[in-house]
């Protein structure tokens, strides 16, 4: 396997060199929502539920320290 050293300013101005136009300011995302605000139809509300890190303790006791010490 051959292993190229790159710098990180040379990839990282390879890839803002592709940015859109519409992104050129970060100011992308204000512009979004002022869009989103101004439209005054009905749009459809989404009610989501995001859980992350679900695993099963079997050592679980309620009221019990969540500081976990073993890494």
């Amino acid at each position: 396997m051959k292993v190229e050293e790159q710098d990180l300013h040379d990839v990282v101005n390879r890839i803002l060199a592709t940015k859109p136009a519409s992104l050129a300011n970060d100011d992308f995302i204000d512009k979004m929502y002022d869009v989103i605000a101004a439209d005054t139809s009905k749009r459809d509300i989404i009610r989501t539920v995001h859980i992350s890190d679900i695993h099963m303790d079997l050592d679980y006791v309620p009221g019990t320290n969540a500081e976990c010490d073993s890494l």
